[in-house]
């Protein structure tokens, strides 16, 4: 037989409309269209919505934080203020431990499976981990706070600023707990509130006080 004769032969239950995935798209329209895929993406809008703008306001506030201090503080008191937050941001990767790794591994599957106690101890196992590198760290800076001012920068009124953000780093190390819980269950307005109002609380406060000494400085008592 000639090539020019020879023909490619379907078995006879096989139509050209048949090889085309015309079937597999309409399904794949229709469970993008459904009510079900609605509520999906109406909760993805709706988180995404609610993250963007506590976002914004959190930036807002920050920047209503900066405004006032660099116009209320010395250029010297601000400088301090700034080694103080860059030396705890660096810290604060270590604070963390990455427990909310572990969450994100482990929680969705011990919830699946219904295992209460695995749920109990692995949220138990990353608060002890959390608390007790928290308190070496946090506590080894609130404790060491005037060696270190006096050591390393030569400036012994940074004392008193790194016990306050030693505090203050201690307590938010826990976020890395509740922070991935809170998302996996899909409550992120219950993540950006706490934040708002802790912000505008800091804003208050800083005001106020600044506003009654409006040139004040950072000194301890010697």
């Amino acid at each position: 037989m000639s090539k020019q004769n020879r023909r490619v032969r379907f078995p006879n239950d096989i139509t050209f409309s048949k090889l085309l995935p015309w079937k597999n798209v309409s399904n794949i329209f229709a469970q993008f269209f459904s009510g079900k895929r609605n509520t999906v993406w109406q909760r993805v809008a709706k988180n995404f919505s609610i993250t963007f703008i506590g976002s914004v306001v959190l930036i807002a506030i920050g920047l209503g934080r900066t405004a006032i201090l660099t116009k209320s503080l010395t250029l010297d008191d601000y400088g301090r203020l700034l080694i103080v937050i860059n030396l705890f941001l660096f810290l604060g990767a270590f604070l963390s431990v990455r427990v909310s790794d572990v969450i994100y591994r482990f929680y969705p599957q011990f919830k699946q499976q219904g295992d209460v106690n695995a749920l109990r101890g692995l949220i138990a196992l990353c608060f002890i981990l959390t608390l007790a590198v928290g308190l070496i760290i946090g506590g080894g800076v609130y404790t060491l706070a005037p060696w270190i001012a006096r050591k390393f920068y030569q400036d012994p009124t940074l004392a008193i600023l790194f016990r306050v953000y030693a505090g203050a780093a201690i307590i938010s190390a826990f976020s890395g707990i509740y922070t991935p819980i809170l998302r996996l269950h899909y409550r992120f307005l219950l993540i950006m509130i706490p934040q708002i109002l802790g912000g505008v609380s800091t804003l208050t406060i800083v005001s106020v006080n600044l506003y009654r000494l409006p040139y004040y400085h950072i000194y301890i008592d010697t």
